[in-house]
């Protein structure tokens, strides 16, 4: 899915107000290893395709994943995976 246009202004001024908007990280012996970033959004009605408007308000809340990374010497080991599973676990 890909809508047209997001304004992200609004969506930072948008977090700022709902007060949602967080970094989440993950360490291994007191070291950060890899961490990600939610906020909350909104996509206007305009911008999207019918079969996202439908059944939704306008504008529609949106939870931004931005900004997830995992250390280069601790890729590969499955943290990317959990990162993006607790994420999901947040929005929901």
């Amino acid at each position: 899915m890909r809508c047209a246009f997001i304004d992200t202004a609004f969506i930072a001024r948008r977090s700022l107000q709902k007060l949602f908007a967080g970094c989440f990280v993950t360490r291994r012996g007191g070291r950060i290893v890899g961490y990600y970033a939610l906020s909350t959004g909104a996509v206007s009605h305009a911008d999207c395709t019918g079969k996202f408007r439908r059944n939704m308000p306008d504008p529609m809340p949106v939870i931004l994943l931005s900004r997830l990374s995992i250390d280069r010497k601790h890729q590969r080991r499955g943290l990317g995976e959990n990162l993006f599973r607790d994420a999901v676990a947040r929005s929901v």
